[in-house]
């Protein structure tokens, strides 16, 4: 059976990246991409808007480019998921980011 780890999301540039240098020398930069998701009130059935967020990590020369993007930039990312596990002050912490393979913008900030 072939396993396939592949992430296509789109949505909007929370926080601009900031770029930096991993221990291996090649540039890095975190963001978050938020996306609106209506889900249905409970009891009452009315659709109501949620804000998600996705965390993404880009390297490299994509790593400079994410830096270069302002909030509210509409963005297309395909990626693949990164599961990170860690222990903080005794309590263990699970988070899933994306690591960017591309980047495309849909369109600019207002």
């Amino acid at each position: 059976m072939t396993e396939i780890n592949l992430a296509i999301v789109s949505g909007k540039v929370g926080e601009q990246g900031t770029l930096r240098t991993a221990g291996t020398g090649d540039p890095v930069t975190n963001f978050t991409l938020m996306y609106d998701e209506e889900r249905k009130e409970k009891g009452t059935g009315k659709p109501r808007k949620v804000k998600g967020w996705h965390r993404i990590t880009a390297y490299n020369d994509l790593a400079v480019f994410a830096a270069s993007l302002p909030p509210q930039t509409v963005l297309l990312i395909q990626g693949q998921f990164q599961n990170n596990r860690r222990v903080a002050n005794g309590v263990a912490q699970h988070s899933v980011d994306i690591i960017a393979d591309k980047i495309q913008i849909l369109a600019a900030a207002n």
